[in-house]
């Protein structure tokens, strides 16, 4: 082989590689923008979900359950709206291509453990203000009954949803390590 073959081969290699590495590069940041928007998606609709439902407790609730339990549960989903609009935003900050894949990957760990510290404040509220109505409505089997329906059912969308975002962020977390 000449000299000149070799110089030729290795061009085309070098060239080979370098489309390799775009078409690879290209590929995580559109995995890392999927899984950000999904998030940042998600976090959109249940702020606008939630906020929603503090106002018809109110409105609703407060004949049938009393103004104090009305109030708790309108004071719940105002915190639980401001913290969902609190991670759109975070999640919102995170930009694949103009960060590095660490700077992603540390971004999303944060917007992880704030969105777990969220739910260490949420849930037990939760249960207590769940636990406050059932007390409330002990004498009328009805509403109990279909409390606990309505419970079993929402800690099973609850749950669905829960493992979607984390695997979404896995997907965030993990492409530092790849």
């Amino acid at each position: 082989m000449e000299l000149n073959d070799i110089q030729k081969q290795w061009a085309e290699m070098n060239e080979r590689i370098n489309k390799i590495d775009e078409k690879l590069s290209r590929q995580s940041i559109e995995k890392n923008s999927t899984a950000l928007d999904w998030l940042a998606n998600k976090y959109k609709w249940m702020a606008i979900f939630v906020a929603p439902i503090g106002i018809m407790t109110m409105i609703v609730g407060r004949e049938l359950f009393g103004t104090w339990i009305c109030v708790s549960y309108c004071l719940y989903f105002l915190l639980a709206d401001l913290m969902d609009i609190y991670l759109y935003r975070q999640i919102k900050k995170i930009d694949p291509a103009t960060m590095s894949v660490s700077q992603v990957s540390h971004m999303a760990r944060l917007c992880r453990r704030r969105h777990h510290q969220f739910q260490l404040i949420l849930i037990p509220l939760a249960i207590a203000l769940v636990s406050a109505l059932v007390y409330y409505n002990l004498n009328d089997a009805n509403i109990v009954v279909s409390m606990a329906i309505g419970g079993a059912f929402g800690l099973i969308l609850g749950t669905i949803l829960y493992l979607r975002m984390m695997k979404r962020y896995r997907t965030l977390i993990n492409q530092d390590t790849d």
